[in-house]
């Protein structure tokens, strides 16, 4: 069987997608089209013929596998673990689980649920790699991190894996989607950061960790325990828990950043290491306050056509977290 696979724009949606990729190997089954999606395709998503009808890439559509993404009811496989997972009322009611379709916000990664679905449901034994890589991706998606420092190391393989991702990833080049997503479900870490032109890419963001550190320091804006960091358009390695590693007081953090289709991405984080019991739900403060929002209980974001609406979002989150 040859399937379609749609996965979050992001390193939980790869590797949730090279699990799935080696599962289906293992049957004889392989994936002929390998799509990233985000958030701001979700109103095509919302249609009942999206997998028959999107124009995301070329030749024939075969049946969806969804992972780490929002519910669509004609997905075949739908793994999830984002409380905010159903945007129609109609679709989430009709929704039953089984072992082709999960939805578990207790994982920390989707990338896990998937690894133990399949496992569980199919009596699949993953290769051996895959328990570093499950490992590293709770960490990573889950923001289960020893401390801020932790965040911009990137002697830990799993974190240099995430900032190649997050770096590369929006340049569309051949390494990251269905090269990278092979690569991850056939070897450890090891290999794959050894690769010649993955070391490259890796010193270069080296370097703009330095760059994107002095830019954090200079145009951070503090509110209270608050922070806000307007990104535009520039392109820094992963460094969304830097300013709680500037200001340990922050109990949240707003970024801004404009993408390269034009329009802006607005992402909210929880300080994982000065948690307030009194904290929100990052997913569901932003679901209901603005179109195709939502997240987990600790991160989350939102897509916007202006900078304007961006921040104008970001005032209005501010003055919600102000009066809690």
């Amino acid at each position: 069987m040859t399937y379609d696979l749609y996965f979050h724009d992001d390193f939980d949606g790869r590797a949730s997608g090279a699990v799935m990729l080696s599962f289906l190997r293992s049957r004889g089954d392989d994936i002929a089209h390998y799509v990233p999606v985000q958030y701001d395709i979700l109103p095509q998503w919302s249609k009942l013929d999206f997998f028959e009808q999107n124009k995301l890439f070329r030749g024939k559509h075969y049946p969806a596998i969804v992972v780490d993404f929002t519910y669509h009811p004609k997905a075949t496989w739908w793994f999830d673990h984002h409380a905010t997972a159903f945007r129609n009322e109609k679709w989430r009611k009709k929704f039953r689980p089984s072992k082709f379709h999960h939805l578990d916000a207790a994982y920390k990664s989707a990338c896990h649920l998937v690894e133990a679905s399949l496992k569980k449901d199919f009596n699949w034994k993953p290769p051996k790699h895959f328990k570093e890589l499950v490992s590293w991706l709770d960490i990573y998606d889950g923001a289960n991190y020893k401390n801020a420092e932790q965040t911009f190391d990137l002697e830990n393989p799993g974190l240099a894996l995430g900032a190649f991702v997050d770096y590369e990833g929006r340049k569309k080049t051949y390494m990251t989607d269905a090269w990278l997503i092979r690569e991850i479900a056939e070897k450890p870490f090891s290999e794959i950061l050894a690769l010649p032109d993955i070391k490259k890419i890796l010193e270069l963001i080296e370097k703009r960790v330095v760059v994107g550190k002095k830019y954090y320091r200079e145009k951070l804006k503090v509110f209270g325990d608050i922070g806000l960091i307007d990104l535009g358009s520039h392109r820094f390695a992963e460094l969304r828990f830097f300013p709680f590693y500037l200001h340990s007081e922050l109990k949240y953090t707003m970024r801004l950043r404009r993408e390269k289709k034009g329009h802006y991405h607005f992402s909210m984080g929880v300080n994982p290491w000065n948690r307030d019991r009194r904290a929100v739900h990052v997913g569901n403060l932003l679901r209901g306050r603005f179109p195709g929002g939502g997240g987990h209980r600790g991160v989350g974001g939102a897509e916007f056509k202006t900078r304007k609406e961006a921040i104008a979002a970001a005032e209005k989150v501010i003055n919600v977290l102000q009066k809690k």
